[in-house]
């Protein structure tokens, strides 16, 4: 059996199926108080593990998309910003109104007008002592866009350093997870909600254990081109890695849960995709897991502001409130589903390529974004 070296022929489409799991886990996390049946906190009560999934693939993508520049690190860096900025500011701008329009006749901006600027800065306005959020912005699932666009600067400053990018990027990151909280508490960092009094607040969102996960993203960017393996060795490691998740998720194994744990299980499963995803001799997802992932942001930024909008139109048509049944929540899905296909095609892909052809570099991309 031919032996395959990862790098052979990198063609993401597990990795974006991955993104799709990883945004409908988020979302059926904050639906799941409409399952009454004990089975729906098993199943989904753990679904913010996407996000850590999310942070894991940013890291990898983010190396992945950038090994080619080997020249003009300026250019470089100036373009991988704003291809950043432009993939991800306008949409979630855009979102954020959607989600505080219902409530602007409420003196929103009166009440909530900080949270709303820190929200719009990518800034945690650090009104409560628990993280990794440290205080929500207006639209709910952009505290963790706060730590997308930390680390999107800090890479772009590593693409500026040359050819000591990744001895920046991993000095920083051991600096800001390890050092830091070990000097200050004399504690090894073990939880996401740690808060710690800093003279700057703000350092809490710099240290949080969270960050990890982009760290654990680069090193699968740096290694996965060197590793070279089977079929059979593929397949094992996906069912192996997807059985290990679930029973961790679904707390079935009985393991818990705390950074690391997290770490080692959405990282295991993230591995086992990529695995999947070099060469010829791997599984692959069907087209429809993948189309699924193409929306993923959408699905990501659009899935509460859906039910508060569905609140609304029931409530106009005179049935009181959500209804709490399984059946329920999986119309919701739904119709987070469908709302995110035609915004992805409407709105989020031409607005992107509109602006892309008007401040990004024309260098084509060809990985996922």
């Amino acid at each position: 059996m031919r032996i395959e070296t990862v790098a052979e022929k990198p063609i993401l489409t597990n990795l974006q199926a991955l993104r799709g799991i990883a945004a409908l886990m988020v979302c059926s996390y904050h639906f799941s108080y409409l399952i009454q049946a004990p089975w729906g906190a098993i199943v989904f009560s753990h679904g913010w593990l996407g996000v850590q999934i999310f942070f894991i693939i940013s890291g990898f993508i983010m190396v992945h998309t950038t090994a080619k520049i080997k020249t003009d690190h300026v250019k470089g860096a100036r373009t991988f910003i704003i291809n950043r900025i432009i993939r991800v500011v306008p949409i979630y701008y855009l979102c954020t109104f959607l989600m505080i329009a219902p409530n602007l006749n409420d003196g929103y901006l009166i009440e909530h007008g900080r949270r709303l600027i820190c929200s719009l800065l990518f800034i945690s306005p650090m009104n409560a002592s628990i993280g990794p959020e440290y205080g929500m912005p207006s639209l709910v699932p952009g505290w963790s866009l706060n730590y997308e666009m930390l680390f999107y600067a800090l890479f772009a400053i590593s693409i500026l350093t040359r050819n000591l990018k990744y001895t920046f990027l991993y000095s920083v990151f051991i600096a800001a997870i390890f050092v830091i909280p070990l000097l200050t508490t004399g504690k090894f960092p073990a939880s996401y909600q740690t808060y710690v009094p800093y003279h700057f607040n703000y350092l809490n969102v710099l240290t949080n254990p969270v960050l990890v996960h982009f760290l654990f993203g680069i090193t699968l960017g740096l290694v996965m081109p060197k590793i070279s393996t089977t079929r059979n060795v593929k397949v094992i490691a996906m069912i192996l890695a997807t059985i290990l998740f679930l029973a961790y998720i679904t707390g079935l194994a009985g393991i818990p849960f705390h950074i690391w744990n997290d770490l080692l299980y959405c990282g295991l499963l993230v591995f086992a995709f990529l695995l999947n995803d070099y060469g010829n001799n791997g599984i692959r997802f069907k087209p429809v897991m993948v189309k699924i992932g193409d929306m993923s942001y959408s699905i990501y930024l659009l899935h509460t502001i859906v039910i508060i909008y569905l609140k609304i139109a029931m409530h106009k048509i005179g049935i009181g409130g959500l209804i709490p049944t399984t059946g329920f929540f999986l119309f919701a899905i739904l119709v987070v589903i469908a709302v995110s296909y035609i915004f992805y095609l409407f709105v989020e892909k031409k607005l992107t390529q509109y602006l892309k052809s008007k401040f990004a570099s024309q260098t084509k991309i060809t990985t996922p974004s």
